[in-house]
Parts: structure tokens; sequence; C-alpha cells
């Protein structure tokens, strides 16, 4: 008896499932990859990784809001 796989056409992968996650891409890993490494701390913390963390994240807020042509809520 022969497998079934050479009776089926080669398909491609369609990935539909974006709610649960998503390939990040390489721009924003790129820009990412030192608060992965490096720069991390909890924004809502009052020591100096903190205040990095918070800095950083209302940089990346204000450069969403700016490339959707929003001004920001805070």
């Amino acid at each position: 008896m022969m497998p079934i796989e050479q009776y089926l056409e080669p398909m491609t992968l369609t990935y539909f499932d974006h709610n649960a996650t998503t390939r990040v891409d390489d721009i924003v890993l790129e820009a990412m990859l030192p608060y992965f490494q490096q720069e991390f701390g909890n924004a809502s913390s009052r020591h100096t990784y903190g205040i990095h963390a918070r800095r950083a994240i209302d940089k990346a807020r204000k450069q969403v809001a700016d490339a959707v042509g929003c001004s920001r809520c805070r």
C-alpha cells in the first residue's frame, strides 16, 4: 500500500491565527532587541531601569501615534 502523501499535491502553509500570535517584523525585532537583552525594566518602577523603560514606552507610543496620524491620549 502506498502512503497517502504521494497522492496529495504540496500545499503552501497559510497562518490564520493572528489573534493568538504572529511573526514579528524584522524592523520591530531590531528595535526591540535592546529592551529584551540590556534595557529591560519595569516601566511602573521609579528606579533607573524603570525610568528608562517608561521613556522607551512613551517614545514608542508617540511613534505609533505619529504613524497613524493621531495624538496621544496621555
